[in-house]
């Protein structure tokens, strides 16, 4: 089946681009927690 395999490299395109995406959301989330907060 050749749907198959393509089927199968969309998965890991997509678990790649998902372990990009919680890196850069954690990332984000350091850079906030390093930012003080504006004393309102």
């Amino acid at each position: 089946m050749h749907l198959n395999r393509e089927v199968l490299g969309a998965q890991s395109e997509l678990d790649v681009a998902t372990k990009d995406w919680e890196a850069a959301v954690s990332a984000l989330a350091a850079l906030e927690s390093a930012i003080p907060a504006p004393a309102s």
